[in-house]
């Protein structure tokens, strides 16, 4: 195996926090982006509220786009899986409690993308449509309450859980396998592919037709919860589980 070399302590110490805090973003406008769908069933424009959401989805994966590459920087540079493991604790802990606090706070988010859709819908798919976003006067504590639907609860649970864990999991792989890790990153838009087929062909629809019922509170009740146990269960879950077999 090749030797690597190994960046200065303060400069490694930065990039660490970086990766935690570009994580922790992505990860919680990512689980907002869905409050945006929930606005626009709200609002009775289910259409623009989809649209919006992918839109806040796409601009987030310029965030996304940064968590792998800056990840396998550090594993190249001389991270063990000691450290990787530490910098995974510290990304799922603020990831979880950022998508907590999104659904504890689930009016108020609902309320500001209430707004800016009714200014979207009045005046167009504009920059201006964007300033009626205000925070004052909208509720406080308000998380959203609904009916338990377990499918919907453990298939979100699953395809979050491999979402936020795939860049940290192949790392832990390829830091075992180093000659390799070429490779074992390939796999990324793979296992990543495997959520994105639950989420499209089960998740997603089901979700539309709760909306087309008139009742999809118990549908992104149920999603939400799913997403928090995804990112505080079920991705560590999958870190543990490879580090046992790998180390």
């Amino acid at each position: 195996m090749r030797a690597r070399c190994c960046a200065p302590r303060r400069k490694v110490d930065i990039l660490d926090a970086l990766i935690v805090v570009i994580f922790f973003l992505f990860v919680t406008v990512e689980s907002s982006a869905l409050i945006a769908r929930y606005a626009g069933w709200r609002i009775g424009s289910v259409s623009l509220g989809y649209s919006f959401h992918n839109a806040i989805l796409s601009l987030n994966r310029f965030l996304g786009f940064l968590i792998g590459p800056l990840i396998g920087f550090r594993v190249d540079t001389g991270m063990g899986a000691a450290q990787l493991l530490q910098l995974t604790a510290w990304s799922l802990v603020l990831a979880a409690l950022g998508t907590s606090a999104v659904y504890l706070f689930w009016g108020a988010v609902n309320a500001s993308f209430c707004q800016v859709l009714g200014k979207i819908r009045q005046n167009g798919y504009r920059v201006h449509s964007f300033s009626a976003m205000r925070w004052t006067g909208t509720p406080g504590i308000s998380p959203l309450k609904g009916r338990f639907v377990a499918s919907f609860f453990y298939s979100s649970a699953v395809t979050t859980g491999l979402f936020v864990s795939v860049s940290f999991v192949l790392n832990l792989v390829a830091i075992y396998h180093f000659d390799y890790r070429g490779s074992i990153l390939q796999l990324t838009g793979v296992v990543s592919g495997i959520g994105s087929l639950l989420l499209n062909f089960y998740t997603n629809p089901h979700l539309a037709v709760s909306e087309e019922s008139g009742n999809a509170d118990d549908g992104y009740f149920s999603v939400f919860l799913g997403k928090i146990l995804g990112i505080a269960v079920v991705s560590p879950a999958l870190i543990a589980t490879v580090w046992l077999i790998f180390h």
